[in-house]
């Protein structure tokens, strides 16, 4: 696939390894622009033709729409069938809704066990003073003298698996949830709502998106300046 800016383009077409021993190869250039229909061209890389010499498909133009030709078309067999499946759409699907998921959505779903971390910061009171804070490490309890440990061990008491995640998450409600973007993508839950509820989508959960590519650090999934700043989803709040 080729994306190009309004303009007229010659198209070329050039063959580089010949595997089909004597026999022509077939090929279809397909240029598409939003709101009108395909222009097909067909052609064939012939036998006895050597790399390099390329073949002139043919000479496209690509039109720069204005505000009165904005208006996208739709092809003759495309019109037929929208209309053919029009009601059965507005029946089982209507105007579909995407919204991000909550904890209340979540909570409400059946066969959904949801975990809710703490921000870290509970127990710790607003507006102590120095000498409370003082007080308070004197008060302290020694804490024992640890015996040396092997990065084994204290590996092995990490979570490995998202139920042995969850189940320390329960157990110390107080612990902080870090994600690492090197390592993954963090994202976000899509509740989708149709017309008909579960009838259409094989199952009510929502749907997992991801902000941007693996690797990439994460973005508000809102319009910006750059498209890739959007997630994959549509969401209507």
């Amino acid at each position: 696939n080729v994306s190009v800016i309004p303009g007229t383009y010659k198209v070329q077409v050039n063959n580089y390894t010949i595997r089909t021993r004597g026999k022509p190869v077939p090929f279809q250039i397909i240029c598409r622009q939003a709101g009108l229909a395909d222009q097909v061209y067909d052609s064939a890389w012939m036998p006895g033709r050597r790399s390099g010499e390329f073949i002139t498909v043919c000479t496209h133009t690509f039109h720069e729409l204005d505000e009165e030709d904005s208006t996208p078309e739709m092809s003759a067999n495309a019109a037929s069938r929208s209309r053919a499946l029009d009601s059965e759409w507005n029946a089982c699907v209507g105007t579909p809704e995407a919204t991000v998921a909550t904890l209340k959505s979540l909570g409400e779903k059946e066969n959904v066990d949801v975990v809710v971390c703490n921000d870290g910061a509970s127990g710790i009171k607003e507006n102590v003073t120095v000498n409370e804070l003082f007080m308070q490490m004197a008060n302290a309890q020694p804490k024992e003298e640890k015996k040396k440990q092997y990065l084994s061990e204290n590996c092995s008491k990490n979570p490995s698996t998202i139920q042995e995640l969850m189940e320390f998450v329960r157990t110390n409600p107080d612990s902080r949830l870090t994600i690492v973007p090197r390592d993954h993508t963090p994202g976000y839950l899509v509740d989708i709502g149709t017309s008909s509820g579960n009838n259409v989508r094989s199952t009510d959960l929502p749907a997992p998106c991801h902000y941007q590519a693996k690797f990439q650090y994460p973005v508000k999934p809102v319009p910006g300046a750059d498209t890739l700043n959007i997630g994959n989803a549509r969401l209507d709040e």
